[in-house]
């Protein structure tokens, strides 16, 4: 693409030479088919799961600003809401046991305020988060949310292993980081027939990795029942991004502004055991930032 393209002020422009390449291939502008209503997620919260949101905005005030130290980039309240809301239509969340490995994006407070989950667990190992959460949950009074101080280099606590019917996580974008949170959140579940979400993205996952995922999903007994592209969107903004020496900024062909939007996204999925989970990973792993970090890694640091 290198002279068919231009930076011109904020935005990236095609070049004459561009247009004319297109022009002569047949390449057209392209004219969006997504659903507009739903941003084409296939949900739209409504009634009792939309009227939360005022509540869950108050609450969500003060809440730890994210940090690089542990790959973090939460998706907006709204997106929570609409995770939620596909979880309640896969039949996960009413009177259900949920195991969150990784809450920067206090997922746990939305679910709590639905009411209709039976039990929620977070396991977190950014103590900021976990203080914030507490605090939350004392003045809500909830008694069916717990929050743990866990590094997922660590196995699972022993009181929390097959407990849990749905598991959700954000995991990190290395092949093997994505094998050790899936093998900890197998660990929670109870066995066959309980299900999991997480996401995984196309900037940092190409299909090659995607693959293996998928073969490491398949020896722990789960397997791939929704895919839903490009469903979340993380709040990776401000100057933090252009200021701490990402890939993104440090190997762009354009000087980069400090984004104002949530550009960064990951395609959502939702596995289901078919016979009881098997996690790869059972030990403790001494891991330390090739945890975060591999080749293919743009918004973490090494």
């Amino acid at each position: 693409i290198k002279g068919y393209i231009e930076a011109k002020g904020d935005l990236i422009a095609v070049t004459k030479d561009g247009k004319e390449y297109a022009r002569t291939n047949g390449i057209e502008k392209e004219e969006s088919m997504m659903c507009p209503t739903c941003s084409a997620t296939g949900v739209k919260p409504r009634g009792w799961l939309k009227d939360i949101m005022p509540e869950y905005e108050a609450l969500a005030k003060g809440r730890p600003e994210v940090t690089a130290e542990f790959d973090q980039g939460v998706v907006p309240l709204a997106k929570n809401l609409d995770r939620i809301a596909y979880i309640y239509e896969r039949g996960d969340l009413e009177n259900k046991n949920i195991f969150i490995l990784g809450d920067d994006d206090i997922l746990s407070v939305g679910l709590a305020l639905t009411g209709k989950c039976r039990r929620i667990t977070v396991v977190e190992i950014d103590k900021r988060v976990n203080k914030f959460i507490r605090k939350v949950i004392k003045e809500k009074g909830w008694t069916n949310v717990e929050v743990y101080d866990y590094d997922a280099r660590d196995p699972v606590p022993e009181e929390l292993r097959g407990k849990f019917d749905i598991f959700i996580t954000d995991p990190v974008e290395t092949v093997e980081g994505m094998k050790l949170f899936y093998s900890r959140c197998c660990e929670a579940l109870r066995g066959k027939n309980c299900s999991g979400y997480f996401g995984i993205s196309h900037f940092e996952s190409g299909l090659a990795k995607w693959m293996r995922v998928e073969k490491d999903l398949l020896r722990m007994n789960l397997v791939i029942t929704d895919i839903l592209r490009d469903f979340n969107n993380y709040l990776l903004t401000g100057e933090r991004i252009v200021e701490k020496g990402f890939r993104i900024v440090t190997e762009s062909p354009f000087a980069l502004k400090a984004p104002d939007f949530a550009w960064y996204r990951s395609t959502f999925f939702r596995v289901e055991a078919v016979k009881k989970p098997r996690p790869l990973i059972t030990e403790r792993v001494e891991w330390a930032r090739e945890l975060y970090f591999d080749e293919d890694t743009f918004v973490a640091l090494p």
